[in-house]
């Protein structure tokens, strides 16, 4: 009641000298910051197919792999038996995924050789057989090949080999008998003892298929770039590339993959003209993960212009609004209006002339200063103004009492002009992002081909000149390289 009565009474005094009541404006704030946008990883797939690795390992291996000569043979069902050997590669190399998706050479090996045995007979005397039969045998060598990704962006390959003999017999013919041996025992041995010579020289064959070096650093200098997503409004990305990360080759039916992640900032710019493009650094060390897919995370503002605001305003103005004024109704028209931006807040100044005057005989015109902090509706997708209030920072007296012009419908009309339908600006928006962030051309040599998953608003921060909704939009990524 006491503040009700004063401010009936400065309000009268006021109309008496027929003066105008007019506020501090509010103390200017910080602009707020654009929410920071999360890493991205683009995606990377470079292929090494197994048709390059048959051709370096056929290279590498020779037509005759190795000899042996004169080697005792065990179980000699005569007195002597001593084999030699050559051991020929017995046709082309194949390399393949296997049915528990490792990497196998498969090895064809063949053996052609000669048993010498000797015999002691008597025909009266002692006698000394020495004959000689051939034997040849196809040997499945099978190579089991394993990689390991270093942070040097080198590939260290591995191999482990096992031979499977079929059959190694020959016919010993003597005078008084024959008989059947097998060296299929020794020719495994022996081909054992060989081992890791056959696992060293595929290593060496392969070790250098792998030099994928110069198209990641390609691919990192590229993708130090800006490219239009839109014309209307123009909206350009750029893509900031900062470190690599990457998992371990994948055997395929056809060939190995690598993925390998560029670790990105995504950012737009809404400009007309083409924003510097970062500044690419050398190429860093790769970071090994278990698991590695392409996202990303895009933010894209969608802004309302204060403009567009002032002309909400615009269209109030001649508005005739009542108020309460001690239990008197005040009839006042609204005669002026604007609104900018203050730190996170919209600041609406707002002028009316009363129609009545309480007790002196001329009207007065009252200015004043609403607060409001733009926040977003999901369910409505609209942008309003929430706690909007006169200005607390006022040290008019006069307006600071008079609570009567905060019980009017002005306010409440101000805040339905102030709200702003984005749905149309969001759906455009996601269109935008789905057909130029899909199936685009970055450069002559790179493609980036993604998805929209995720799109929805998650914060409102204000610029100089504008109210702006950070749309954040997520999804999966892959860049594509080219010859």
């Amino acid at each position: 009641m006491r503040r009700n009565f004063l401010g009936a009474f400065l309000l009268s005094a006021a109309s008496l000298s027929a003066c105008s009541v007019e506020p501090d404006a509010p103390k200017e704030k910080p602009l707020s910051e654009r929410p920071a946008t999360d890493l991205s990883t683009l995606e990377i797939s470079i292929d090494l197919p197994y048709a390059v690795l048959e051709q370096e390992i056929n290279k590498a291996i020779p037509d005759e792999l190795h000899r042996i000569t004169r080697q005792p043979i065990k179980k000699c069902p005569v007195d002597e038996c001593f084999f030699g050997a050559r051991f020929l590669r017995g046709g082309n190399v194949s390399v393949e995924r296997d049915s528990n998706g490792r990497v196998v050479v498969n090895l064809p090996i063949r053996i052609v050789g000669r048993i010498d045995y000797m015999k002691r007979v008597k025909f009266g005397i002692k006698v000394r057989l020495r004959k000689h039969a051939d034997f040849s045998a196809d040997v499945t060598a099978t190579v089991t090949l394993g990689f390991t990704l270093q942070p040097n962006w080198s590939i260290v390959p591995t191999a482990e080999v096992a031979f499977l003999v079929h059959q190694a017999k020959a016919n010993m013919d003597l005078l008084i008998a024959n008989f059947e041996i097998s060296v299929r025992g020794e020719v495994t041995k022996k081909l054992n003892e060989k081992r890791e010579d056959y696992q060293r020289k595929i290593v060496e064959a392969i070790k250098g298929s792998f030099d994928f070096r110069s198209d990641v650093a390609n691919a990192w200098s590229q993708l130090h770039s800006s490219h239009r997503l839109s014309d209307r409004p123009s909206v350009w990305l750029v893509t900031d590339p900062v470190s690599f990360q990457a998992a371990n080759l994948i055997a395929e039916d056809a060939g190995l993959r690598v993925g390998v992640g560029i670790d990105a900032y995504l950012s737009t710019h809404i400009q007309q003209e083409r924003p510097d493009s970062p500044h690419p650094e050398a190429l860093p060390d790769l970071n090994i993960v278990q698991d590695m897919s392409g996202h990303y995370k895009l933010s894209l503002p969608i802004s309302i212009s204060v403009d567009e605001a002032n002309r909400q305003l615009n269209g109030l103005l001649g508005t005739e609004y009542m108020f309460d004024v001690a239990g008197k109704n005040i009839s006042a028209k609204l005669i002026d209006g604007h609104a900018y931006v203050n730190g996170p807040d919209l600041v609406v100044y707002l002028k009316v002339r009363a129609n009545t005057a309480v007790f002196g005989l001329f009207p007065i015109t009252v200015g004043a200063y609403l607060n409001g902090t733009p926040t977003y509706d999901t369910a409505s997708a609209t942008v309003f103004l929430d706690q909007f209030d006169y200005d607390a920072d006022t040290n008019n007296l006069l307006f600071d009492q008079v609570e009567w012009f905060l019980r009017g419908t002005i306010r409440k009309s101000l805040q339905n002009a102030l709200r702003f339908d984005i749905s149309e600006e969001l759906h455009r928006a996601r269109q935008s992002i789905a057909e130029n962030l899909d199936a685009t051309q970055l450069s002559e040599h790179i493609m980036l081909y993604s998805t929209v998953d995720k799109f929805s608003p998650r914060a409102i921060y204000a610029a100089e000149k504008t109210i702006n909704v950070d749309v954040l939009a997520e999804g999966q990524i892959k860049v594509v390289l080219g010859p």
